[in-house]
């Protein structure tokens, strides 16, 4: 038993045992033949040149371990799994193998071709820099394992499952996949096999000792692979006495003659073969090995040798067959269209870790042509492509917004249609119960919903949704025919959005719209954008055009559009993928308005389904009255809101296509939206323009108003808190009087806004998410489990007896009820 079990123990990890003992035993040479201060400069000297690997490392382990939104990605790999579907975690292995491997040869070639440390540093430094570089190496083909391994582990704890329960199980079943692929890959860079001698070390599969041993000897030197290889004899005279006689005597075996000074080196007669300077290695100074420009070089004799390209073979086959293998994936998963589904099937963690492992291997290829290939040209490929890099972005007007051609349909202004909208209202409202028809009040719903992505996104539709389900089937309220407004920000604007299209536009049974939301919500939005950002993006940074096909914005609201299509399983008839405004004016549903910030004036605008009566700049921030006058789709309007850097870049807009001159800008310029949370990220003071817009322009009518607000909120009255500036406090107090601006609108907004209604004898109902944001991020994509969340805090609030439902149903209030509509 012992023995079986020991056995086991040395294949799990038996590989890593004599690696950790030789490291361990090395460290303490180099500790007590170095000072701390030189281990350390060392260190940092030969990190610095693999700065391209280092960085996406570091920035994956941040996403992965700390940020909730990459343990959730990884959970959703698990989930998947539970499905049955093994797509994502197959992509995940895989893209881990190629990423490691791409690390590894990526920090050994950049350190032989820019480590010249062996021609003037002591052999105790050049030893410590060369077990530098191989445990930088070992560590990076090992670390994007560790990092899966981690994630997932930490995934789990803060999941909260049970020990051996049925999700244990498939976490562990990954954690067993991904260590065992990390054995695999460990056996092939580690695990040695032939006999050793002089000139012919140990082999192994993969890495440095893969390669032939003249070339694993030459790269060991840490002279600069490419760099001119330098040999040196000090002359006779340098010495005296007996050594002075004795090397003289050496010397004359080569002085005299012109063909033994400039071949002896190189000759196997004379040299022994591991020192032996190779013949393809060319001599570059045969006329001033003895003198220089005429005169004798003095102290030593200097033969100067030039390493041929091809000397490398091995080592090349390497570098190209990873940089090319990388091109060839980046381009390819750059040109995938979302429609495809090919981005959900990967899932985002294999392209995050797929697309920093081609850019390793890119990035070793164009080290490879710099030094290499092109070392002769007087500018670098690198230095290249940042001036295209450059002169692209004056000519490449990023991420226009998809505008069609042909103009938008006219809107009612926003005091017609509420003047419409109410009068039909009252009546319905009256004409279902004669002991009604003298009221003089009558209760209107407002909607706000904060941003926050799907967080608040998938948490405002499920809801509403929910919640209307609920009012329909007590009978005491129509929550669709007593909204008149609803105003959102970013994922805000998303959740509404859905709202809207499945209750107003689709026309979707109240209890089938809840249903609905939750499938459209767990659709995978994050890997069409990861898809783009990471891949298409990159190469459209470098072409002067625009090419929609690599736009993340693009991808985003055509992953939106198949989203909806799939949860309605319409193939046609898809709100989504419609003109934002409908053919015919529709006074009866609810005023929309999306929320976005114009980078160009600072300006909170908005995107509206009616035209604003009045209000400050109002031909400015209603961007359908005069910036964009043609039709543009569902899907785009929502992600004029949703733009936040990274994920979603602003939107251009070239307002030259609708008028001859803008004020304050020409013609030629663009105008460019970005997320409505940069100026205040409830929606709320656009709710507070429109009602003020109401009592001035519909007077009569308002006045017969309570008005009602549900207020959907990112979490409880985070806006409320303070955080000291305790640190680098005048740099500090800048860039966090400056971020906290956009708290203060918000918190200012959602106050006068509450000041409003109370004034007019209405109230505000605040609905913030309880779920925290380990359990639900801030994400374009949600694990089943975030979603459960989400719901059982909806139904938490549902069913309190203080909630939402005691403060709409007040007995001194009439609605119209639900049973009275179709």
């Amino acid at each position: 038993m012992n023995r079986t079990f020991t056995a086991s123990l040395r294949v799990l990890i038996g590989i890593f045992i004599p690696i950790s003992k030789k490291g361990l035993i090395l460290l303490g040479i180099h500790w007590n033949q170095l000072s701390v201060r030189i281990l350390l400069k060392d260190f940092l000297s030969v990190a610095s040149s693999i700065g391209f690997v280092i960085l996406p490392a570091f920035l994956t382990g941040v996403l992965f371990i700390f940020l909730p939104q990459g343990r959730d990605t990884l959970l959703i790999v698990v989930e998947k799994l539970k499905e049955g579907n093994i797509l994502q975690l197959m992509f995940l292995l895989l893209s881990l193998f190629g990423w490691s491997v791409a690390a590894e040869l990526g920090v050994r070639y950049a350190i032989a071709i820019s480590d010249n440390s062996g021609k003037n540093l002591s052999d105790a430094r050049v030893e410590w820099r060369k077990s530098v570089q191989k445990g930088l190496a070992a560590f990076f083909l090992l670390w994007p394992y560790l990092l899966i391994m981690s994630g997932l582990s930490w995934c789990f704890a803060q999941t909260k499952y049970q020990l051996f329960s049925l999700e244990f199980g498939y976490f562990s079943g990954c954690l067993v996949l991904v260590y065992g692929l990390m054995l695999v890959t460990a056996n092939l860079y580690f695990r040695k096999f032939g006999q050793a001698k002089p000139g012919n070390p140990f082999r192994t599969a993969f890495g440095a000792r893969s390669l032939p041993p003249q070339e694993l000897f030459w790269l060991s030197k840490l002279n600069g692979i490419y760099e001119d290889y330098i040999y040196t004899l000090p002359k006779a005279s340098t010495f005296k006495a007996d050594y002075k006689t004795t090397l003289s005597s050496f010397t004359q075996l080569f002085v005299g003659d012109t063909h033994t000074l400039t071949s002896f080196l190189q000759n196997p007669d004379v040299v022994k073969n591991d020192r032996l300077i190779p013949r393809s290695f060319t001599l570059l100074n045969p006329d001033s090995i003895l003198f220089i420009r005429g005169r004798q070089r003095g102290g030593v004799y200097k033969w100067i040798y030039f390493v041929p390209t091809s000397f490398y073979r091995g080592l090349h086959r390497q570098v190209n067959g990873i940089a090319l293998g990388a091109l060839v994936l980046f381009t390819g998963i750059s040109l995938l269209t979302v429609e495809s589904g090919i981005y959900g099937s990967i899932g985002s963690p294999a392209l995050v870790c797929l697309a920093f492992g081609c850019y390793s291997g890119m990035y070793t290829g164009l080290l490879y042509l710099d030094h290499a290939l092109l070392r002769k040209w007087f500018i670098s490929v690198r230095f290249s492509l940042l001036i295209l890099l450059i002169v692209s972005s004056c000519f490449n007007n990023d991420h226009p917004a998809r505008i069609g051609n042909q103009p938008a349909q006219k809107r009612l202004t926003i005091a017609a249609q509420f003047k419409t909208w109410f009068h039909q209202y009252k009546a319905q409202i009256e004409g279902q119960n004669s002991a009604t028809s003298s009221t003089k009040k009558y209760p209107v719903i407002f909607i706000c919903s904060e941003g926050g992505a799907f967080r608040t996104g998938a948490y405002t539709g499920l809801y509403l949704t929910r919640l209307d389900d609920t009012l329909t089937k007590t009978g005491k309220l129509n929550l669709r025919q007593s909204i008149f407004a609803m105003s959102g920000v970013s994922g805000g604007a998303i959740g509404l959005g859905l709202y809207n299209a499945l209750a107003y536009r689709s026309k979707s049974s109240s209890d089938q719209a809840s249903g609905l939301a939750k499938r459209f919500f767990a659709y995978d939005a994050l890997s069409p954008i990861i898809g783009k950002l990471l891949y298409g993006e990159l190469l459209n940074l470098f072409i002067p055009v625009n090419i929609d096909r690599f736009n993340r914005a693009t991808a985003l609201e055509k992953a939106w559009e198949v989203a909806y299509g799939q949860t309605l399983n319409r193939s046609t008839d898809n709100t989504f993928g419609q003109d934002f405004l409908s053919p015919i004016p529709r006074p009866l549903d609810p005023l929309f308005i999306i929320n976005t910030t114009e980078v160009e004036t600072g300006l909170q605008c908005w995107i509206s389904t009616a035209q604003a009566d009045s209000m400050a700049f109002a031909t400015d921030r209603d961007l359908l009255q005069r910036k964009i006058r043609n039709r543009f789709r569902y899907s785009t309007a929502l992600n004029f809101s949703s733009r936040f850097p990274l994920f979603s870049p602003g939107a251009a807009v070239d307002p030259a296509r609708w008028q001859t001159a803008l004020h304050g800008s020409s013609p030629t310029s663009y105008l460019h939206y970005v997320d409505g949370g940069y100026v205040e990220n409830t929606g709320a003071s656009s709710l507070l323009d429109v009602l003020t817009m109401l009592k001035a322009k519909a007077a009569e009518e308002f006045k017969q108003v309570i008005p009602i607000i549900i207020f959907l909120k990112f979490s409880d009255d985070t806006q409320s808190q303070i955080h000291p500036v305790r640190f680098a406090n005048e740099l500090a107090e800048v860039l966090f009087g400056i971020y906290n601006t956009r708290q203060g609108r918000s918190r200012t907004s959602e106050e006068q806004l509450r000041q409003f209604v109370t004034n007019h004898q209405g109230w505000l109902i605040a609905q913030p998410i309880r779920a925290g944001s380990s359990s639900v991020p801030m994400s374009w994509v949600l694990s089943t489990k975030s979603i459960d969340s989400l719901s059982k805090d909806i139904q938490d609030k549902l069913i309190d007896s203080s909630g939402v439902l005691k403060q709409l149903l007040r007995p001194d209030l009439s609605y119209l009820l639900a049973h009275s509509t179709q």
